[in-house]
């Protein structure tokens, strides 16, 4: 597994994902333990190849960083800023969940040939690069209960729900880790430097503040965050619970399961709730599949 993710740490210095499948491929070939690595987890070259570009093509996200955000904190108008705010991060929330919906339709397209147990080296190179992706464990091979897994991971976030968090973490796009980290979500990294110290911070606390290039960027690592956090297990359960009832993921359904994502606990999550309602933010939502 450790092999696996050195060859994939090479899509990306940050693991963000965001080469074209053509430098992902090249990249992969001049893998120092390539051989080896394939050798160990029956993944032909070619055919890991395959999955690398398969899974790539997915994983490239679909907005540049040269965005243009307005100045939300120069906006004094509560109603224009408000528009203005939905109105930027609408496209981009969907954008993101755009990738992870091509990535569950990766899965369910393999699945078939793991309930039948008679899997090829391409698809075990799919499932290989979205279990590294999204921290699901495997020995040797990917199993069905691996894609399983996964099908509990990878799938959206609600935009009703990420627009109201968003709203809440950056006071409507104005604070400086918004306008100057590109942090729209409050997410945290705890390595020295990897992102800016908060003024305020605890001094037994060693937490940062992240800092990304773009919105786009942070908007996938907070739809990475809320889809592998052990934490987060409980917005993932009632997500999972959703599907298999065949509804469409609903904001403010979905909202208790964020129980552990604020110190706020449940202030937090009625908070979000009060958002979503007050702000007709369901329109944003679209009627996704069930499966």
């Amino acid at each position: 597994m450790r092999g696996i993710y050195t060859i994939l740490k090479l899509l990306d210095a940050e693991n963000r994902f965001i080469l074209s499948a053509a430098d992902a491929a090249q990249k992969f070939r001049r893998a120092r333990y390539r051989d080896k690595i394939m050798k160990k987890y029956g993944l032909g070259s070619r055919a890991f190849v395959a999955g690398v570009l398969a899974a790539g093509l997915l994983l490239v996200p679909l907005l540049s960083h040269g965005e243009s955000v307005p100045r939300f904190s120069e906006i004094k108008d509560v109603i224009e800023k408000k528009v203005s705010f939905f109105s930027h991060m609408a496209p981009i929330i969907a954008s993101a969940n755009k990738v992870v919906r091509q990535e569950r339709e990766m899965l369910h397209i393999v699945l078939p040939a793991f309930q039948r147990g008679v899997t090829s080296h391409s698809q075990r190179g799919i499932v290989s690069v979205l279990a590294v992706k999204y921290e699901v464990p495997f020995s040797d091979y990917p199993s069905l209960f691996t894609v399983e897994s996964l099908l509990r991971r990878v799938d959206e976030v609600p935009v009703s729900l990420a627009l109201a968090q968003a709203a809440i973490e950056t006071g409507w796009g104005s604070s400086r880790f918004a306008q100057q980290h590109k942090n729209y979500f409050g997410l945290w990294c705890f390595t020295p430097g990897c992102g800016v110290v908060p003024k305020q911070r605890n001094p037994i606390l060693s937490h940062e503040v992240a800092n990304f290039p773009s919105i786009a960027d942070g908007t996938a690592a907070y739809l990475h965050v809320l889809n592998t956090r052990n934490l987060l297990k409980p917005f993932r359960s009632a997500r999972a619970e959703l599907r298999h009832k065949q509804h469409p993921l609903d904001g403010e359904i979905l909202a208790p399961g964020l129980i552990n994502y604020s110190a706020g606990a449940n202030t937090y999550v009625n908070k979000v709730k009060t958002i979503i309602r007050r702000n007709q933010l369901k329109r944003h939502d679209q009627p996704a599949p069930t499966s």
